[in-house]
């Protein structure tokens, strides 16, 4: 047994004393519940830009885009969780492939914790320090190369995203598109 496999097995035991074992599952599912309900409440409307959400525009153009004439590293976040949340999951990746897949970790966490709870059993499909350790990195790569590519010119989406609505504005019925 190597040191960080001794420290683990402490802080484990520090948790349970502090903390039933019902806690942090728990915790997982309400995060997977609340993943799935914010990218629900925030919707776009068939082809437009502007997101809604209960019927009132969201979103402004980013402050780093209008100062630096660049979009920031969290641009296309909100919309990559809201076309998640839709199984549009090439627009969603297309948009920011770091907020894809933290909407879908959290979403698999909410789904792992609902299985803890149900089972009784706090290790199911628990994860080493090492993978965790890849999933950080992997998602860190994820964002920063997304935003190095934008640096570089490179989006994947046409300047009017249309290809990510089904229809144009004159058949959406609501407000002309907002365009940053």
């Amino acid at each position: 047994m190597d040191a960080l496999d001794r420290v683990e097995q402490r802080l484990n035991r520090i948790g349970l004393l502090l903390v039933e074992w019902w806690v942090w599952p728990s915790l997982l599912l309400a995060l997977g519940l609340l993943a799935l309900v914010a990218s629900w409440a925030v919707y776009p409307l068939p082809g437009m830009e502007q997101l809604w959400i209960w019927g009132s525009p969201f979103g402004e153009t980013c402050s780093s885009q209008l100062v630096y004439g660049v979009p920031c590293h969290n641009c296309g976040m909100t919309r990559s969780w809201v076309y998640m949340a839709r199984g549009r999951w090439l627009v969603a990746f297309a948009y920011n492939p770091a907020g894809a897949a933290l909407w879908f970790a959290l979403v698999w966490g909410g789904v792992v914790g609902a299985l803890r709870l149900i089972r009784g059993a706090p290790e199911l499909l628990r994860l080493t320090w090492p993978v965790w350790t890849a999933l950080f990195f992997s998602w860190w790569g994820l964002w920063a190369g997304h935003q190095q590519a934008r640096l570089r010119g490179f989006n994947p989406l046409p300047e009017d995203h249309s290809e990510t609505h089904e229809t144009d504005d004159a058949t959406a019925g609501g407000p002309p598109s907002s365009r940053h």
